[in-house]
Protein backbone atom coordinates (compact mmCIF):
# COMPACT_ATOMS: atom_id res chain seq x y z
CA UNK A 1 0.00 0.00 0.00
CA UNK A 2 0.93 3.53 -0.62
CA UNK A 3 0.50 6.48 2.06
CA UNK A 4 -0.05 9.33 1.37
CA UNK A 5 -0.29 13.10 3.23
CA UNK A 6 -3.48 15.36 2.04
CA UNK A 7 -2.10 19.08 1.90
CA UNK A 8 -3.46 22.16 0.54
CA UNK A 9 -1.66 24.30 -2.10
CA UNK A 10 -0.69 27.17 0.52
CA UNK A 11 0.54 24.00 3.01
CA UNK A 12 3.42 26.19 3.83
CA UNK A 13 1.26 29.28 5.14
CA UNK A 14 -0.38 27.19 7.77
CA UNK A 15 0.54 27.16 11.38
CA UNK A 16 1.69 23.53 11.61
CA UNK A 17 4.15 23.32 8.63
CA UNK A 18 5.47 26.55 9.60
CA UNK A 19 6.85 25.44 12.80
CA UNK A 20 8.49 22.64 12.08
CA UNK A 21 9.69 23.86 8.94
CA UNK A 22 11.25 27.25 10.69
CA UNK A 23 11.91 25.11 14.21
CA UNK A 24 13.00 21.70 13.52
CA UNK A 25 14.62 22.19 9.90
CA UNK A 26 11.89 20.00 8.10
CA UNK A 27 12.08 19.17 4.70
CA UNK A 28 9.91 17.34 2.67
CA UNK A 29 13.10 14.54 2.16
CA UNK A 30 11.89 14.11 6.32
CA UNK A 31 8.44 12.96 4.96
CA UNK A 32 9.75 10.16 2.16
CA UNK A 33 12.34 8.92 5.43
CA UNK A 34 9.19 8.28 7.19
CA UNK A 35 7.64 6.30 4.28
CA UNK A 36 5.09 8.80 2.64
CA UNK A 37 5.40 7.89 -0.95
CA UNK A 38 2.72 10.45 -2.02
CA UNK A 39 0.80 14.01 -1.75
CA UNK A 40 -2.65 14.90 -2.25
CA UNK A 41 -3.27 18.70 -2.74
CA UNK A 42 -7.08 19.57 -2.07
CA UNK A 43 -7.90 22.53 -4.25
CA UNK A 44 -10.09 25.24 -2.86
CA UNK A 45 -10.33 23.75 0.58
CA UNK A 46 -11.09 26.85 2.50
CA UNK A 47 -13.98 28.91 1.61
CA UNK A 48 -11.69 32.14 2.76
CA UNK A 49 -8.18 31.63 0.87
CA UNK A 50 -5.07 34.26 -0.32
CA UNK A 51 -5.72 33.07 -3.31
CA UNK A 52 -6.78 35.81 -6.00
CA UNK A 53 -8.18 33.30 -8.74
CA UNK A 54 -9.00 29.66 -9.36
CA UNK A 55 -5.94 29.97 -11.92
CA UNK A 56 -3.81 31.34 -9.71
CA UNK A 57 -4.32 28.17 -7.22
CA UNK A 58 -3.98 25.85 -9.94
CA UNK A 59 -0.42 27.50 -10.93
CA UNK A 60 0.81 27.14 -7.22
CA UNK A 61 -0.27 23.99 -6.99
CA UNK A 62 1.54 23.10 -10.16
CA UNK A 63 4.84 24.52 -8.37
CA UNK A 64 4.59 22.98 -5.89
CA UNK A 65 4.28 19.75 -6.90
CA UNK A 66 7.78 19.92 -9.11
CA UNK A 67 10.14 19.81 -5.40
CA UNK A 68 7.86 16.70 -4.15
CA UNK A 69 8.24 14.73 -7.43
CA UNK A 70 11.50 15.64 -7.99
CA UNK A 71 11.70 13.73 -4.57
CA UNK A 72 10.61 10.54 -5.57
CA UNK A 73 6.78 11.72 -4.37
CA UNK A 74 3.60 11.18 -6.71
CA UNK A 75 0.64 14.03 -6.38
CA UNK A 76 -2.58 12.93 -6.59
CA UNK A 77 -5.62 16.17 -6.05
CA UNK A 78 -8.70 16.31 -4.30
CA UNK A 79 -10.97 18.98 -6.07
CA UNK A 80 -13.79 20.58 -3.95
CA UNK A 81 -15.27 23.06 -5.89
CA UNK A 82 -16.72 23.78 -8.99
CA UNK A 83 -14.41 26.94 -10.54
CA UNK A 84 -17.41 27.79 -13.17
CA UNK A 85 -20.13 27.78 -10.73
CA UNK A 86 -18.84 28.88 -7.42
CA UNK A 87 -20.05 27.12 -3.85
CA UNK A 88 -21.20 24.30 -6.57
CA UNK A 89 -19.15 20.43 -6.77
CA UNK A 90 -18.12 19.77 -9.71
CA UNK A 91 -20.95 17.28 -10.58
CA UNK A 92 -23.49 20.13 -9.61
CA UNK A 93 -22.46 21.64 -12.67
CA UNK A 94 -23.30 18.46 -15.18
CA UNK A 95 -26.73 18.03 -15.55
CA UNK A 96 -29.28 17.85 -18.30
CA UNK A 97 -30.34 21.72 -18.98
CA UNK A 98 -26.89 22.86 -19.16
CA UNK A 99 -26.13 20.08 -21.69
CA UNK A 100 -22.25 20.25 -20.69
CA UNK A 101 -19.80 17.55 -22.06
CA UNK A 102 -17.02 19.13 -20.35
CA UNK A 103 -16.66 22.86 -18.88
CA UNK A 104 -14.03 25.15 -18.69
CA UNK A 105 -13.05 24.52 -15.07
CA UNK A 106 -13.12 20.72 -15.54
CA UNK A 107 -10.57 21.08 -18.69
CA UNK A 108 -8.25 23.40 -16.48
CA UNK A 109 -8.58 21.10 -13.67
CA UNK A 110 -7.54 17.67 -16.34
CA UNK A 111 -4.79 19.95 -17.77
CA UNK A 112 -3.08 20.16 -14.53
CA UNK A 113 -3.57 16.97 -13.41
CA UNK A 114 -2.30 15.10 -17.01
CA UNK A 115 0.71 17.93 -16.91
CA UNK A 116 1.42 16.58 -13.06
CA UNK A 117 1.19 13.27 -14.43
CA UNK A 118 3.34 13.33 -17.56
CA UNK A 119 5.45 14.74 -14.98
CA UNK A 120 5.89 12.15 -12.50
CA UNK A 121 5.64 9.39 -15.22
CA UNK A 122 2.11 7.86 -13.76
CA UNK A 123 -1.73 8.52 -13.42
CA UNK A 124 -2.84 11.40 -11.30
CA UNK A 125 -5.54 10.38 -9.30
CA UNK A 126 -8.59 13.05 -9.09
CA UNK A 127 -10.76 12.76 -6.04
CA UNK A 128 -13.86 13.75 -6.13
CA UNK A 129 -17.28 14.08 -4.14
CA UNK A 130 -20.78 13.50 -5.40
CA UNK A 131 -23.39 16.10 -6.10
CA UNK A 132 -24.44 18.21 -3.20
CA UNK A 133 -27.03 21.38 -3.11
CA UNK A 134 -28.61 23.17 -0.71
CA UNK A 135 -32.55 22.42 0.03
CA UNK A 136 -35.13 24.86 -1.11
CA UNK A 137 -38.17 25.33 0.06
CA UNK A 138 -39.82 22.92 -2.64
CA UNK A 139 -36.72 20.36 -2.21
CA UNK A 140 -37.65 19.48 1.07
CA UNK A 141 -41.43 18.74 0.23
CA UNK A 142 -39.30 16.59 -2.47
CA UNK A 143 -36.47 15.36 -0.91
CA UNK A 144 -36.41 11.61 -2.74
CA UNK A 145 -36.89 13.21 -5.85
CA UNK A 146 -34.06 15.48 -5.49
CA UNK A 147 -31.53 12.68 -4.09
CA UNK A 148 -32.44 10.91 -7.49
CA UNK A 149 -31.17 13.66 -9.73
CA UNK A 150 -28.30 14.54 -7.74
CA UNK A 151 -27.63 10.61 -8.08
CA UNK A 152 -27.91 11.07 -11.99
CA UNK A 153 -26.38 14.15 -12.42
CA UNK A 154 -23.07 12.60 -10.55
CA UNK A 155 -23.11 9.51 -12.40
CA UNK A 156 -23.25 11.82 -15.95
CA UNK A 157 -20.47 13.93 -14.14
CA UNK A 158 -18.33 10.36 -14.34
CA UNK A 159 -19.39 9.28 -17.82
CA UNK A 160 -18.29 12.75 -18.80
CA UNK A 161 -14.85 12.54 -17.19
CA UNK A 162 -14.12 8.57 -18.50
CA UNK A 163 -15.42 9.77 -21.62
CA UNK A 164 -13.14 12.82 -21.92
CA UNK A 165 -10.17 11.25 -20.47
CA UNK A 166 -10.14 8.38 -22.36
CA UNK A 167 -10.73 10.09 -25.49
CA UNK A 168 -7.51 12.01 -25.63
CA UNK A 169 -5.45 9.53 -23.70
CA UNK A 170 -4.40 11.11 -20.76
CA UNK A 171 -2.74 9.90 -17.61
CA UNK A 172 -5.82 11.00 -15.06
CA UNK A 173 -8.17 8.52 -12.86
CA UNK A 174 -11.15 9.52 -10.79
CA UNK A 175 -12.42 8.00 -7.93
CA UNK A 176 -16.09 8.76 -6.40
CA UNK A 177 -15.59 9.84 -2.29
CA UNK A 178 -18.30 9.05 -0.10
CA UNK A 179 -19.39 11.60 1.87
CA UNK A 180 -20.46 12.50 5.64
CA UNK A 181 -23.98 12.62 6.75
CA UNK A 182 -24.45 16.63 5.53
CA UNK A 183 -26.43 19.57 7.27
CA UNK A 184 -29.82 19.35 7.83
CA UNK A 185 -29.95 22.40 4.83
CA UNK A 186 -28.08 20.27 2.74
CA UNK A 187 -28.91 17.11 0.82
CA UNK A 188 -25.05 15.66 -0.12
CA UNK A 189 -25.82 11.87 -2.31
CA UNK A 190 -23.02 9.51 -2.19
CA UNK A 191 -23.41 9.59 1.49
CA UNK A 192 -24.78 6.18 1.76
CA UNK A 193 -22.94 3.02 0.21
CA UNK A 194 -25.51 2.24 -2.72
CA UNK A 195 -25.69 5.73 -3.61
CA UNK A 196 -21.56 6.21 -3.65
CA UNK A 197 -21.84 3.34 -6.59
CA UNK A 198 -24.43 4.46 -8.29
CA UNK A 199 -22.46 7.61 -9.06
CA UNK A 200 -19.69 5.48 -11.16
CA UNK A 201 -22.04 3.09 -12.57
CA UNK A 202 -21.58 1.87 -15.98
CA UNK A 203 -18.12 3.48 -15.50
CA UNK A 204 -14.85 1.85 -15.09
CA UNK A 205 -13.75 4.53 -12.04
CA UNK A 206 -13.62 3.35 -8.70
CA UNK A 207 -14.51 4.47 -5.06
CA UNK A 208 -12.95 6.47 -2.38
CA UNK A 209 -13.22 4.62 0.98
CA UNK A 210 -13.05 7.55 3.32
CA UNK A 211 -13.43 5.13 6.60
CA UNK A 212 -14.11 8.57 8.90
CA UNK A 213 -17.12 9.73 6.60
CA UNK A 214 -17.92 5.87 6.35
CA UNK A 215 -18.35 5.69 10.10
CA UNK A 216 -20.14 8.74 10.62
CA UNK A 217 -23.13 7.91 7.71
CA UNK A 218 -23.25 4.76 9.20
CA UNK A 219 -24.13 6.03 12.78
CA UNK A 220 -26.40 8.75 10.99
CA UNK A 221 -28.32 6.11 8.70
CA UNK A 222 -27.70 2.85 10.53
CA UNK A 223 -26.25 0.39 8.43
CA UNK A 224 -23.40 -2.08 9.29
CA UNK A 225 -19.98 0.37 9.83
CA UNK A 226 -17.85 -2.32 7.77
CA UNK A 227 -18.54 -2.29 3.87
CA UNK A 228 -19.94 -5.20 1.89
CA UNK A 229 -18.08 -6.98 -0.81
CA UNK A 230 -19.60 -4.80 -3.83
CA UNK A 231 -18.29 -1.80 -2.13
CA UNK A 232 -15.00 -3.18 -1.11
CA UNK A 233 -14.12 -4.70 -4.67
CA UNK A 234 -14.79 -0.68 -6.15
CA UNK A 235 -12.36 1.00 -3.68
CA UNK A 236 -9.39 2.54 -5.86
CA UNK A 237 -8.10 5.33 -2.95
CA UNK A 238 -8.85 5.49 0.48
CA UNK A 239 -8.53 8.53 2.88
CA UNK A 240 -7.66 7.13 6.75
CA UNK A 241 -8.72 9.49 10.04
CA UNK A 242 -9.95 8.94 12.89
CA UNK A 243 -12.95 10.14 14.43
CA UNK A 244 -12.99 12.04 17.82
CA UNK A 245 -16.79 12.95 19.45
CA UNK A 246 -18.22 13.04 16.12
CA UNK A 247 -15.87 15.55 14.34
CA UNK A 248 -13.81 13.12 11.37
CA UNK A 249 -10.28 13.58 9.76
CA UNK A 250 -8.77 13.37 13.84
CA UNK A 251 -5.43 11.33 14.00
CA UNK A 252 -5.49 7.82 13.98
CA UNK A 253 -4.67 5.95 17.00
CA UNK A 254 -2.61 2.55 17.33
CA UNK A 255 -5.98 1.76 19.64
CA UNK A 256 -8.37 2.57 17.00
CA UNK A 257 -10.36 -0.99 16.35
CA UNK A 258 -12.29 0.26 14.07
CA UNK A 259 -9.22 1.65 11.82
CA UNK A 260 -7.56 -1.44 12.38
CA UNK A 261 -10.29 -3.54 11.14
CA UNK A 262 -10.55 -1.66 8.33
CA UNK A 263 -7.47 -2.22 7.18
CA UNK A 264 -7.68 -5.78 7.57
CA UNK A 265 -10.67 -5.60 5.50
CA UNK A 266 -8.30 -3.72 2.57
CA UNK A 267 -5.83 -6.86 3.05
CA UNK A 268 -8.50 -9.59 2.88
CA UNK A 269 -8.95 -8.33 -0.31
CA UNK A 270 -5.12 -7.81 -0.99
CA UNK A 271 -5.32 -4.21 -1.86
CA UNK A 272 -2.34 -2.76 -3.16
CA UNK A 273 -3.53 1.45 -3.41
CA UNK A 274 -3.23 4.46 -2.02
CA UNK A 275 -3.96 5.55 1.53
CA UNK A 276 -3.83 9.33 2.01
CA UNK A 277 -3.68 10.38 5.72
CA UNK A 278 -6.17 13.06 6.22
CA UNK A 279 -5.38 15.19 9.56
CA UNK A 280 -6.19 18.39 10.34
CA UNK A 281 -3.12 18.65 11.15
CA UNK A 282 -2.76 21.97 13.32
CA UNK A 283 -4.45 19.51 15.82
CA UNK A 284 -1.73 17.00 16.22
CA UNK A 285 2.04 16.07 15.72
CA UNK A 286 1.55 14.66 12.39
CA UNK A 287 5.42 12.84 12.17
CA UNK A 288 4.33 11.29 15.45
CA UNK A 289 1.38 9.99 14.27
CA UNK A 290 2.93 8.47 10.66
CA UNK A 291 5.26 6.77 13.03
CA UNK A 292 2.33 4.91 15.03
CA UNK A 293 0.69 3.69 11.86
CA UNK A 294 2.82 0.72 11.76
CA UNK A 295 0.64 -0.56 15.09
CA UNK A 296 -2.20 -0.66 13.10
CA UNK A 297 -0.84 -2.60 10.17
CA UNK A 298 -0.16 -0.17 7.27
Amino acid sequence: MNIGLRFTSDWQETPHWRNLIVNHHFSIKTLREEGISYIEFGLWHRKQTHFATPEEEMTILAQQAVPFITEGFKIHIHPYIHYDHPGESYVKAYDEERKETASNGFIQMIALGTDIGKRQGSPVTLVFHPASQKLSSTDCLEPDRLRSELISRSNLFFKQAQNYIRHWRLPVEVVSEIQPPADPNMIAVGDKPNELLATVQDTDWGICWDMGHYLLSSQWYGFDPYPEKEFLNRVRHVHLHGVINGQDHQPASPQNNYLRRCMALLRNIRYSGNITLEYDYNSTDVLSVIRELSLIHI
